[in-house]
């Protein structure tokens, strides 16, 4: 005759198995939702060095005047920098963009001269503008490109302000042998932006009835990438 505890031990038993049984197909599909978990975690950024090719790099700075043409146009002769790039999420874009202040030149020999002066870039000074890349929003993504609002900080001097602009990004894959020969990306960053010169302390009270407050800034900078690899789902399993 078997005892209270053996019964209740066999029926315990029974409903352990009645449990378990079903938990087989339960832990494979545990496994499966973990393998497609991993197989679209995000993959680090692409650096993209924005030295490598300056020739393919150009910053232009237009300011709106009461004299000649009404616009003398200037460009920056160097260019560094690096942007971290996500293919698969670019809404992560972030970076640094380093100006040398010192070679900024204008078409114009006299505003070239008294641009680098104390009381415009003070360029002997402060030998460096920076914009930092925070983020992307308002992104419309499609395949390689696309368009969005980059949000930053613009350091001109000490003033350091926030900023945002229109941004269209385009990464050209396995294009940077085009240009020098080497393996990689190409990441291309194009935009344009209106500044008023006296939100940075350019010389803030000095000649608006003559060179306007306004500056117009327009941009088409070309990153480089080591290599390129790949992104996206399916290379949990090195496909």
């Amino acid at each position: 005759m078997r005892g209270r505890g053996n019964l209740d031990l066999e029926v315990g038993q029974t409903a352990q198995s009645a449990i378990v049984s079903p938990m087989i197909p339960g832990r494979l599909s545990i496994f499966l939702a973990c393998a497609m978990t991993f197989a679209f975690v995000e993959l680090p950024g692409i650096a993209f060095d924005l030295s490598s090719l300056q020739s393919l790099s150009r910053i232009e700075v237009v300011l709106s005047t009461n004299f000649g043409s009404g616009k003398i146009r200037g460009t920056f002769q160097s260019i560094d920098g690096t942007i971290d790039f996500t293919p698969s999420k670019p809404s992560l874009c972030n970076g640094i963009v380093h100006l040398n202040s010192r070679s900024l030149r204008f078409g114009n020999h006299r505003v070239s001269f008294d641009t680098h002066s104390s009381d415009w870039l003070d360029s002997t000074r402060f030998p460096q503008i920076v914009f930092s890349l925070f983020e992307l929003t308002e992104l419309d993504w499609k395949g390689d490109k696309g368009r969005g609002k980059a949000l930053g900080e613009l350091r001109i001097k000490d003033c350091a302000k926030p900023i945002s602009f229109p941004l269209f990004i385009q990464l050209l894959p396995n294009q940077r042998r085009n240009h020098d020969g080497k393996t990689g990306d190409l990441l291309r960053l194009n935009g344009e932006f209106v500044l008023p010169r006296t939100d940075f302390d350019l010389a803030p009270n000095q000649l608006l009835d003559t060179v306007f407050d306004e500056i117009t800034v327009r941009f088409s900078l070309t990153g480089t990438s080591d290599a390129s690899p790949k992104s996206g789902p399916g290379r949990i399993f090195g496909r």
